[in-house]
């Protein structure tokens, strides 16, 4: 669980964790969190989801972002879509906080269809 996969997501890498078994569950953490915090909020969901969760770009071990533009939350909303696409998911449950939920928002609104709850 401590190894991340990583995925590439508009020329960015990303480190992507999921663990667990049951329906998929993805979340976006919020601006300054990354994964790590985000594995203890879920770890306890683990038993009946499958847990998602990524650095989004700049954080953590996803690779450093320069340029400000970079963080537009379609950009970001794309980056979810890329995690979902790489483990071949076409639904799920998706949440996020603070920055996360502008990731999630935008998702849902661009991507209804890939959203169960």
């Amino acid at each position: 669980m401590d190894k991340p996969q990583y995925i590439q997501s508009d020329g960015l890498q990303l480190a992507v964790e999921r663990f667990g078994s049951g329906p998929p569950l993805i979340f976006a953490h919020g601006l300054t969190g990354n994964r790590h915090v985000t594995r203890q909020q879920f770890t306890s969901l683990a038993d009946q989801y499958s847990i998602i969760i990524y650095d989004q770009r700049g954080h953590c071990d996803a690779s450093p972002v320069t340029d400000p533009a970079l963080y537009d939350p379609v950009r970001m909303a794309e980056d979810m879509t890329a995690v979902l696409n790489a483990f071949h998911i076409d639904k799920a449950i998706v949440g996020g906080e603070s920055m996360g939920a502008a990731t999630t928002l935008t998702f849902a609104l661009r991507h209804p269809e890939r959203v169960e709850k």
